[in-house]
């Protein structure tokens, strides 16, 4: 029986362990992209083009009854006469699967204000939240990263 004990010890910290290490992963990239963007402050501004879109379906049925969707936008922009495209992923959201489409789907052709770095075009960071028009809101989820970006910011 205490083996049985010891296996059901060893299985928790193993859980905290790796549930802890996801955490510092999170904080890292959270930390090294905020560096990224405030050492390309003095990077040239232009706009941007969406030009695709590729809706995820991110939902925990075990811990929420909700729904939960993540967007990955990519764009296409111009640096002397030479096209580049860059990608984003947005804050995931709290809705239904058909709002969610029709977010995502106004999102296409839509101007986004991106930078990049001068010598090397292809190196690119969005700037603005996307936000299209005539479409509703939809709930952004994440008490974390809003907790992160009130430090890094």
């Amino acid at each position: 029986m205490d083996a049985d004990v010891q296996g059901m010890v060893n299985l928790v910290v193993l859980v905290v362990v790796l549930l802890a290490l996801f955490g510092l992963r999170m904080l890292c990239r959270q930390f090294l992209d905020r560096f990224e963007e405030r050492a390309s402050r003095e990077w040239p501004t232009m706009e941007a083009t969406i030009t695709w879109y590729k809706l995820r379906d991110a939902s925990n049925e075990e811990i929420s009854s909700h729904d939960e969707w993540t967007v990955r936008l990519q764009y296409s922009y111009k640096v002397r006469s030479i096209f580049y495209s860059g990608s984003v992923r947005l804050a995931s959201w709290h809705t239904d699967e058909k709002a969610a489409r029709r977010y995502s789907s106004a999102l296409m052709d839509q101007k986004i204000l991106i930078c990049y770095k001068p010598d090397r075009p292809a190196k690119s960071l969005y700037l603005k939240p996307v936000e299209p028009q005539n479409c509703p809101m939809v709930r952004q989820h994440g008490l974390l990263r809003r907790a992160l970006w009130l430090c890094f910011s």
